[in-house]
């Protein structure tokens, strides 16, 4: 039973790093196939780039192969929403990349320096942050055409497999970020939702007079 126990966490582990190594590749598509980036934060993506970095390197701490690869596709997803959100909004390449760089680098000394839990704090700052700059574009954005339902979905439904892992794999940094950031992804999903079937408008700017 235990031999059953472990393979099912392994083989969860891997579909985990699957789904997550894919889950910001429906909003790349959306970009790619309308061309609009309305609605779409671009501090979200600088903060998951460090975000992607650091967990990275804490999959290579606590020997988990899952959590480096799939972090390293998720990177790559990462990366070229911000090089779209470069040519569509002008923004100079070194401003959007260096953020996310240097908190990688500091989540990462945190991890190497004060173990899994402090990590697991510092690391879900940065993910909530994103999670929190996307909700605020979605509330004051005039449109949200530019955001991909499907992400919002994709990113949900990872949570849950990474929380469930987290769990069977005794994985705690797993466990706190996931859990924290499930709720925020959810609230975003709802939001999302709502506006796209115009049952939630974005409030109209203050007039001078």
């Amino acid at each position: 039973m235990q031999k059953v126990l472990l393979v099912f966490v392994d083989i969860l582990g891997w579909i985990g790093a699957v789904t997550g190594a894919l889950v910001a590749l429906p909003q790349v598509v959306r970009i790619l196939r309308t061309s609009a980036t309305t609605g779409v934060s671009p501090l979200t993506w600088q903060l998951l780039v460090g975000v992607n970095l650091a967990w990275m390197a804490h999959g290579v701490i606590t020997h988990h192969p899952n959590i480096v690869v799939s972090n390293m596709l998720y990177a790559l997803c990462t990366s070229t929403i911000l090089i779209l959100l470069r040519r569509h909004r002008g923004i100079r390449l070194w401003r959007l990349f260096a953020p996310g760089i240097l908190l990688g680098v500091l989540m990462v000394a945190v991890d190497v320096s004060s173990g899994p839990i402090a990590f697991a704090v510092i690391a879900f700052i940065p993910a909530a942050l994103s999670q929190l700059a996307q909700l605020r574009s979605l509330v004051v954005s005039p449109s949200i055409h530019g955001v991909s339902l499907w992400w919002l979905v994709y990113c949900v439904m990872n949570q849950g497999i990474w929380l469930t892992w987290g769990v069977l794999a005794h994985e705690i940094s797993v466990m706190i970020v996931t859990t924290g950031l499930g709720t925020l992804m959810t609230l975003n999903l709802i939001l999302g939702v709502l506006r796209r079937l115009n049952f939630v408008r974005a409030p109209l700017p203050l007039s001078d007079g």
